[in-house]
């Protein structure tokens, strides 16, 4: 990691684990200097590490960067990786682990000779906007796409009739498909005839170019592939509020309209090559009539009202946790609002308990008190928090089945357990939902295991994983 302004350098050892930081005081590079990108492009990582020798470098840890290294780290973060920012920004702590990670990913799709070819015809340019998370994402989707294909699609790449700059320019997944659509437009019948036959593999497609990236456009599209594979009986109801609180957490703004545009946009593509090979209608009629409902606000799956669903969104124009209510709301048909309310509840203290999913919970619900750095103390989340908990109170509840008091009697469980309450009575919905919730449908003995350990009295670690999250260090697939 390279700041060129600045002259930080932080050079990372995947194997050792380990990274040196040194200050290049005598290689200043201004803004746009196209010396930098030689700098980048010719300089081998040998003469990097003997450069950050001549230059007092610190060696550390990554898990551990010193504090005083952390808000460098910050700052170069700022500047070249927006989601990853939005992430760190409650745990410096964690920017390196989670580079370490993303490198090691880089690595491993680099390995894949079609992909190391395409990317040779463009080293001369070594300029790709998006942020590394992006980038990364979008080269993991051409390798998709190369696999779904049989690497039929190669040639396109290699000749640069597909754009590999458009790609990166594009704003969303769908934006991504049109490009290459645009670019392969004689041939993208015949090409792309495994993906369209079967949809879940145009999901998966789209899914690996979002690559876990929830903000703005992005964002509605993993809401809609969700909602559809949910409504497929694809994914469960833990793996969607899972999805739902991170799309909630970092879309920010966004706008439904403009969607829609980039929907027309595809469809005017797909209506084209139609037009040019008529003997190609049957196969694109699924994918056309889908995204032609999609577009008229009319897209309805298995009874579940997507199209009614992003425009309630729509007009609320953020994604609180006050839309989220609301949308479990519209879930009905597939699950008792008990249940998935109960769910989201459930969900919400685990991603806090896991010490991955705070900052999601400080961004959605801003009002809650999470101002504690759990990360001062080396103790699970779970037993720092209990310390607070007068413990015959507890056990009281436990054993009276009063479960509304046993949980507001936690803190922070108690804060997002009242956050949630006022959202439920703007929906009409009894106070007594969630704790009912709970009960019914087996989420209470997990949280008393979880209590239990954190007073030392047997029970279960809060263990698992974050469905969909792209940072943490443990990969975690969706099961399509």
């Amino acid at each position: 990691m390279f700041d060129g302004m600045r002259n930080d350098m932080f050079l990372m050892d995947l194997p050792t684990e380990t990274a040196t930081y040194a200050n290049l005081n005598n290689m200043t590079f201004g803004p746009g200097d196209t010396q930098l990108q030689q700098f980048i492009l010719t300089t081998p990582v040998e003469v990097l590490q003997h450069i950050a020798t001549q230059n007092a470098p610190e060696t550390f840890p990554i898990s551990s960067p010193p504090q005083h290294r952390q808000m460098i780290l910050h700052q170069i973060v700022k500047d070249i990786e927006p989601e990853i920012h939005q992430f760190e920004k409650n745990d410096r702590k964690s920017v390196l682990p989670i580079f370490m990670g993303l490198a090691r990913k880089l690595i491993n799709l680099m390995k894949f000779k079609p992909l190391h070819e395409i990317l040779g015809k463009y080293l001369h340019i070594p300029i790709l906007h998006g942020g590394f998370s992006r980038i990364l994402a979008i080269l993991s989707g051409i390798t998709k796409l190369l696999h779904q294909t049989s690497g039929k699609i190669l040639k396109h790449f290699l000749n640069k009739a597909i754009n590999i700059h458009r790609l990166f320019a594009s704003k969303c997944s769908i934006q991504i498909l049109a490009e290459i659509l645009k670019s392969i437009k004689n041939d993208a019948s015949t090409l792309l005839e495994p993906i369209i036959r079967f949809p879940i593999k145009l999901y998966q497609l789209i899914h690996e170019f979002g690559g876990g990236i929830y903000r703005g456009l992005h964002g509605i599209e993993a809401l809609i592939s969700h909602l559809i594979l949910f409504a497929k009986r694809r994914i469960s109801l833990q793996s969607l509020m899972d999805i739902l609180i991170q799309i909630g957490a970092t879309i920010g703004k966004f706008s439904i309209n403009k969607f829609k545009n980039i929907i027309g946009y595809v469809l005017s593509i797909l209506k084209s090559i139609v037009k040019n090979n008529p003997i190609s209608k049957a196969l694109w009629y699924v994918i056309i009539h889908f995204l032609e409902k999609l577009k008229k606000g009319a897209l309805i799956i298995n009874k579940l009202n997507i199209s009614s669903i992003l425009d309630s969104i729509g007009n609320a124009k953020l994604f609180t946790i006050k839309v989220l209510v609301r949308l479990l709301g519209q879930l009905k048909h597939f699950v008792s609002l008990s249940k998935s309310i109960a769910m989201l509840f459930y969900r919400m203290i685990y991603f806090v308990l896991s010490g991955h999913g705070i900052p999601f919970i400080r961004s959605i619900l801003p009002s809650v008190p999470l101002n504690v750095d759990f990360s001062l103390s080396p103790e699970p989340i779970i037993k720092q928090i209990m310390k607070r908990v007068k413990h015959g109170e507890f056990i009281h509840s436990v054993m009276t089945g009063n479960i509304e008091k046993l949980v507001s009697s936690i803190p922070i469980v108690g804060n997002i357990y009242n956050a949630l309450i006022q959202p439920l009575k703007e929906i009409n919905a009894p106070n007594t939902t969630i704790a009912e919730g709970l009960v019914q449908h087996g989420m209470i003995n997990p949280l008393i295991s979880w209590a239990r350990y954190g007073f030392g009295e047997g029970g279960s670690m809060p263990n698992g994983n974050i469905c969909g999250m792209r940072y943490s260090t443990v990969d975690v697939p969706l099961l399509y």
